[in-house]
Order: structure tokens, then sequence, then C-alpha cells
């Protein structure tokens, strides 16, 4: 009976630990793993609700997810590996770093990489070159 009791006293939370860090999962894995920008940033679009930023640009080339900023060429004001940058000349957005863990989607990529539908553009302000939607 005592050892009963002692099984159970220690099974008891060793369960409950697996169920705590089986619930935790690994919505964080791209953030970490550095494969797509936390911020959903240069994710591919249709409308705004499908950006975790709720803003998407719809240009000639498809969608794009990006958040407004204020000054060309600073990173401050947008999510980690992104640019501020006027896109097309217009407003100023939140754009993927060329080359950045974010931008890219395999080990070793070149430094002026970007995902499909955008190209690597000079950016004023910085030493940064950004992912710019393709018109």
């Amino acid at each position: 009976m005592i050892r009963t009791i002692a099984y159970q006293s220690v099974r008891f939370p060793c369960l409950l630990l697996l169920l705590a860090l089986w619930s935790c999962g690994d919505d964080d894995a791209d953030a970490a793993g550095g494969r797509g920008n936390p911020a959903g940033v240069g994710n591919h679009c249709d409308h705004d609700d499908d950006c975790q930023t709720g803003e998407c640009y719809i240009g000639p080339g498809g969608g794009y997810c990006t958040s407004p900023c204020a000054s060309e060429g600073d990173v401050s004001d947008c999510p980690a590996d992104t640019v501020c940058k006027p896109i097309q000349g217009g407003a100023r957005r939140c754009l993927l770093i060329c080359g950045s863990d974010s931008a890219c989607d395999f080990d070793d990529c070149a430094q002026d990489y970007c995902p499909s539908g955008s190209s690597c553009v000079g950016v004023d302000n910085t030493e940064h070159r950004a992912c710019e939607p393709n018109p």
C-alpha cells in the first residue's frame, strides 16, 4: 500500500510536467530558427486580414505583408530583420532585409537574396538593402 502511494505521488507530478511541456508547442520555431519573419512581414497576402500586421501591400506582383514606418533606413520602427523603405517610391513600409534570416528559407543564402515576388534594392540612410515587392 505504501509503495502504491509513493508510486502515485511521483507519477502525478511527472504527468503534469509532460502535459505542460507538450502544451508549449513550437509556435515560436520560425522566430527562433529564422525561417519567416516573426511579425509576418514579407509573407504573401491577398487582404489585410491575411497579415499579422494587418497591412497587405497589393501590387502588380501580388501581395506583401508589411507595416507602416516613419523614416527610410530606420530599423527601430520595424520588426526584426526588416527596414523602413518607400515601396516603389510611395508610402514608407517595413520590408525584409535582403539575405536576413527572415528572408531566407534555406541555409547559407546570398546577401542579396529575397523571396519570390520581391527584389533586393538599396535603401537610403542605411547600409541595408530591402526586399521590395516587384512592380
